[in-house]
């Protein structure tokens, strides 16, 4: 898949081409759609995240998107300049993690938790990638660049179920909608701040 959108991109045109030429790169990326949309949805889906604290208080660790799905209708593909820009409305999906806390007495309370997002629980998420090098065996070649991610939550369309023996967490829904909002709204600035880095790994590793 990333191989496939290498190609597709390095047939798309840089900013100094005009008239046919691009109308031309503008025809292709509208062929492409399927294929950017898939490729952005597995190298969504490759990113881990480094551990974070939520409120200074809880600890969080293995966080990934586990999916998001992406429907054609909801994204626009554009080109500015050499960088393919992509803006996606209402996604949904879903990502994991795991989280412990200090007891009042000793010890901690653990559990691992998912989050469900609805169709539009991701409710903006916006892209900007295009074309780096590359040497491999002496070669120069084309090697997908993300430049930028941006990502809005609407937490009404976002469940969270957790995964836990401790009693008072599974009946504390307090706690839970706290955990809930606190992370949710860490969240976006870490993704915000460092997806690119995230996403070029990811890509790196493929």
């Amino acid at each position: 898949m990333v191989s496939a959108c290498i190609m597709m991109l390095a047939g798309l045109s840089s900013a100094t081409r005009t008239g046919i030429a691009m109308s031309a790169d503008e025809k292709v990326l509208k062929d492409s759609k399927p294929v950017i949309l898939d490729f952005l949805s597995a190298m969504i889906g490759e990113v881990h995240f480094d551990d974070f604290k939520v409120l200074g208080l809880w600890d969080v660790s293995e966080v990934k998107f586990r999916s998001v799905e992406i429907r054609e209708e909801d994204c626009d593909v554009r080109l500015d300049g050499s960088d393919v820009v992509v803006d996606v409305r209402d996604a949904g999906g879903s990502f994991s993690g795991k989280a412990s806390k200090p007891k009042l007495f000793g010890g901690r309370d653990e559990f691992s938790f998912d989050f469900h997002v609805d169709k539009g629980g991701f409710k903006q998420m916006h892209f900007e990638f295009g074309l780096g090098k590359q040497f491999v065996d002496g070669r120069t070649l084309p090697a997908i660049q993300v430049h930028k991610g941006h990502f809005e939550f609407d937490h009404n369309k976002i469940r969270l179920d957790i995964n836990t023996d401790d009693w008072l967490l599974k009946t504390g829904s307090f706690l839970i909608d706290t955990f809930k909002a606190a992370y949710l709204a860490v969240l976006a600035p870490i993704l915000n701040l460092s997806f690119p880095a995230m996403a070029n790994m990811a890509i790196g590793a493929v």
